[in-house]
């Protein structure tokens, strides 16, 4: 994907909503599978802890968020700004912020999951099992894989659920709305097609002469993000714009923060109590 975005073709557009789909998928799944394949082993650890009253379990899960908030931020920087530079995304701040703040979301809600599976597993290989049924659907129903107009009607559900829809979306809208491109435009493209056919039809057997020029006046083709966005249901933007946005995806965070905890406490409460 390197330089793709700076290409101003029109035609590069699939190419740069597949490094932003890559860029949701890692940032959700690099931090999930660290966290699920880690709390199994750290399960023995917190519960001889909480046994012996070092600390309470509120005091472990708030510590733990916020470790996970630090960890967040440091490693979206780390990972945004060359992917940034080098796909050759948007360079204003306002839009860099947008796409930093969606990731960082994307990575806490991935911790989440992963102590969320970790808890309800019995080991490292169940917590593998039963990741991938989990997510599987999400990922196909983010409106890349499958585009929403493909989404069979009993399966739209799956589609507003995927929170890895969501965080597409504000990536897509923040990069393309306001682009314009000046290569290979659908009605560029077209035109181009015709002429081709008109000289095949009218010069089989010899070169075209070069007085003959079927688009003078040379037409100078534009065509905006906005139309592609338009192509895949993402135009006009949804749930009142972005910020809104946002906001869907924090209640993702907030549900997936407060389901964690639940499972947390259920599952070392009921250790404990049996130990006893």
């Amino acid at each position: 994907w390197f330089g793709q975005a700076r290409s101003g073709s029109y035609g590069d557009i699939f190419s740069i909503t597949g490094a932003l789909f890559m860029c949701v998928t890692t940032a959700t799944l690099e931090v999930l599978l660290d966290t699920v394949l880690e709390f199994p082993l750290a399960r023995a650890l917190l519960m001889r802890e909480l046994a012996n009253n070092h600390y309470s379990l509120p005091a472990y899960y708030s510590a733990r968020t916020l470790a996970n908030l630090v960890f967040a931020c440091v490693n979206t920087t780390l990972v945004a700004v060359p992917v940034y530079t080098m796909v050759g995304l948007s360079l204003q701040a306002s839009k860099f912020g947008i796409f930093c703040g969606c990731l960082v979301l994307l990575e806490l809600i991935g911790s989440c999951i992963g102590i969320l599976v970790g808890c309800i597993s019995r080991d490292i290989n169940d917590a593998r099992t039963t990741l991938l049924p989990t997510l599987a659907p999400l990922l196909i129903f983010s409106g890349y894989v499958v585009p929403y107009s493909n989404i069979p009607i009993y399966f739209r559900w799956a589609y507003y659920a995927s929170f890895f829809q969501y965080a597409f979306a504000v990536l897509m809208i923040n990069e393309l709305a306001d682009r314009t491109f000046d290569d290979e435009c659908p009605a560029q493209l077209a035109e181009e097609a015709i002429v081709a056919e008109i000289e095949k039809a009218l010069f089989p057997n010899a070169t075209v002469p070069p007085w003959v020029n079927w688009t003078f006046p040379k037409v100078n083709w534009t065509c905006t993000g906005h139309s592609y966005l338009h192509h895949v249901d993402m135009w006009p933007v949804a749930y009142g714009g972005l910020q809104n946005y946002f906001a869907i995806i924090g209640g993702y965070l907030a549900i997936s923060l407060t389901a964690t905890y639940v499972v947390l406490h259920w599952r070392t409460h009921s250790r404990l109590s049996g130990g006893a």
